[in-house]
This record gives C-alpha cells, sequence and structure tokens, in this order.
C-alpha cells in the first residue's frame, strides 16, 4: 500500500501557525525557541506523521557548511585565566591544545582565534557580545583555573565545546584526558619496575580540577599491596618545599608520583642532596608541564584540540546553541613518556 504525501516542514508550520524557520529550528531542539513551542511542534509533527527526509537533511548540512566557512568561518579559543598567567604563552599543553586545534580548523575551512575573557579590562558578558557581533558563533572554552569558577557569558548564543570539564558549566559536549586510565598506566609500569612505595603528590586545586581521579587511581592501584598507602600530600599553604620534605622525610617512598608545579619535587630534593632516580623517582601525570627530563604520561593535547573542533563543527552544522540534553564527553588516553627520572628495570 503506498503512502501518502510526505509531511513536510510547511505543513507542520500552517498546522502550528508558525514560521518554516520556526519549525526547523523546534525540531532540532534550538534553546532559542521555548520549550512549550518546542513540544507543540513536536506534538504536531507525530500527530501529521512528519519523518525527516535523509536527502534533504544532507542538503542542509551542506549548505550549512557552505553558509559556516562564508559567513562564520571564525572559531574563538576562550579562556577565563587572568591576563597575567600568560596560559597560552607559557603553557606547554595549552600550545598543544591550540595548534592542534587550529591546524583542524583550518582543514575545515575555519581559523581558529585566541581570546582572553579578562584581558585589558574585558569581561565574559562584554566578549560574548564582541563575539557575536563578529559572527562568531563557535566557542571552544580552554581549562578553568578554578574548576568551581563562575563565568558569565552568554552561553546561549553560541555553539560550545569545553576542554576538561568545568564543575559548573559540565552540561557542555567537552574533551578531557583520560584521568583515571592514564594513572592506571603509570602506576603498571611502577609496579613492573620494581617500585612498592609510591607516594602521590598533588596540588589541592589541581586535584580538584581533575576531579580527585589521580587521587582515586592511586588508591586503587595501590589497594592490592600489603603496605599501608601513603596518605596523598595536597599542596595548598607555603613554604610548600618545607611542606613536601616534612612529608617526604616521614613517609619515605620509593617513587614519587605527581605533577609538580614550578619543578617543586626535584628542586627540594635536590636542595638537600637527594638523587632522581638514583635515591627516589618521579614520574608525572603531565609531563608535558612538568620537570623537563619527567617519565610519566603525554596527554595528547594537540589530539584534544582537533577532537574539539570536530565536535565544535557538528553542533555549527546542527545550529545547535547552548547547553544539550546530554552533555558527552571525549576522553583521550595518554601515552607513555620514557624520560630520566625513573630506573629502568626493577
Amino acid at each position: 500500500m503506498s503512502k501518502g504525501p510526505r509531511v513536510r516542514l510547511k505543513d507542520i508550520a500552517a498546522e502550528a501557525n508558525l514560521s518554516i524557520a520556526a519549525v526547523s529550528m523546534a525540531l532540532r531542539d534550538n534553546p532559542t525557541i521555548p520549550a512549550g513551542t518546542i513540544a507543540r511542534v513536536k506534538a504536531t509533527a507525530e500527530r501529521l506523521g512528519y519523518e525527516p527526509d535523509p536527502a534533504m537533511s544532507a542538503l542542509a548540512a551542506y549548505r550549512s557548511r557552505l553558509r559556516v566557512q562564508r559567513e562564520f568561518n571564525v572559531i574563538a579559543m576562550v579562556s577565563n585565566w587572568s591576563s597575567s598567567t600568560r596560559w597560552l604563552q607559557k603553557n606547554l599543553s595549552a600550545q598543544k591544545l591550540f595548534n592542534g586545534a587550529k591546524e583542524r580548523a583550518r582543514m575545515l575551512g575555519y581559523s581558529l582565534q585566541f581570546f582572553n575573557a579578562y584581558e585589558g579590562g574585558m569581561t565574559p558578558v562584554r566578549l560574548s557580545n564582541i563575539l557575536y557581533s563578529r559572527g562568531i558563533r563557535g566557542i571552544i572554552v580552554t581549562p578553568f583555573a578554578d574548576p568551581s569558577a563562575v563565568f558569565e557569558f552568554d552561553w546561549n548564543r553560541f555553539s560550545i565545546v569545553t576542554i576538561e570539564r568545568p564543575l559548573r558549566y559540565s552540561h557542555f559536549h567537552h574533551v578531557v584526558p583520560n584521568y583515571y586510565a592514564d594513572s592506571l598506566l603509570l602506576h603498571r609500569i611502577l609496579r613492573e619496575r620494581g617500585y612498592q612505595n609510591p607516594g602521590l603528590v598533588l596540588d589541592k586545586k589541581l586535584s580538584e580540577r581533575v576531579e580527585n581521579q589521580w587521587e582515586a587511581a592511586h588508591i586503587f592501584g595501590q589497594s592490592r599491596n600489603q603496605r599501608d598507602i601513603i596518605p596523598t600530600l595536597k599542596l595548598e599553604s607555603k613554604p610548600l618545599e618545607v611542606e613536601f620534605l616534612e612529608w617526604f622525610r616521614k613517609y619515605q617512598p620509593d617513587v614519587i608520583v605527581g605533577r609538580s608545579n614550578d619543578n617543586l619535587v626535584m628542586r627540594s630534593l635536590k636542595s638537600v642532596g637527594i638523587r632522581v632516580p638514583d635515591d627516589v623517582g618521579y614520574a608525572s601525570f603531565n609531563v608535558l608541564d612538568d620537570y623537563d627530563e619527567a617519565s610519566g604520561i603525554l596527554q595528547p593535547r594537540d589530539a584534544m584540540g582537533a577532537a574539539a573542533v570536530d565536535i565544535l563543527n557538528t553542533l555549527l552544522h546542527r545550529d545547535h546553541r547552548g547547553a544539550d540534553k546530554v552533555a558527552l564527553g571525549t576522553h583521550a588516553d595518554g601515552i607513555w613518556y620514557e624520560g630520566r627520572t625513573l630506573r629502568k628495570t626493577a
């Protein structure tokens, strides 16, 4: 039995007394359309027997790509770090992230520009107005300096992807290092090399930023050992060197695990004549931003930047703005990097 004529968007629009554009946006859950209108349009579409036409959807996506490249061809990478930190200039992970995103953006016909929301008296609200007036609709948000910070940005105007997962803004699609799996890999290699008594040292804010996953994996990795687990040292007070050395002398780990800000671990050990790796080993969760010769996890920040652009490109083609109903996370697995701070074999 043949079906009747295909129900079109204009049929739904006529029934719902709306424009075709409004119906199209409602069917794609565009956040600029009121929730009641979206529900009414979807109910009308279901009652009329509307089914999307895959060929027309593909054509619309193609036209959208042309429009994005012609009118909205700039993607903004937005940082909320204070200008004094010079996040992009001083941070190797940030540079890898930006360059990976920039190259993928170029391949897709975009250009990537970096913006600091607090540079030169700028505010997040003012920056969002400037970006919108320039026709920029795609935003990649860099890791937050403070994971619980409030960032007064006009989110609903833009397609958003975050790097890492800010605690207050976890409802956006995000790309994050696979912290837990990376930590398990690190501890497996330490066991293979004969280390039995690792001690974990972390900056307190950094630990919160990674949602304590490094510490959770560290505890799990040590749960099968006969020894008591050394308490984690979370640095937050000064002088940090004194706090670290007191902890080190008390618990005497045979290997230190962490991510050392300003080479704190190596500098402190050297100051009291302790040699790495002869006297104690050191393994880093992120060798890009640690001691130059550290052994540990190499986070694929360039691949993370590229993945963020791919996700954002899809959101732009869907004309999706603001948060999604379900936030999807992409985890990037790190790889082992052989530096000079661990012994090679047991």
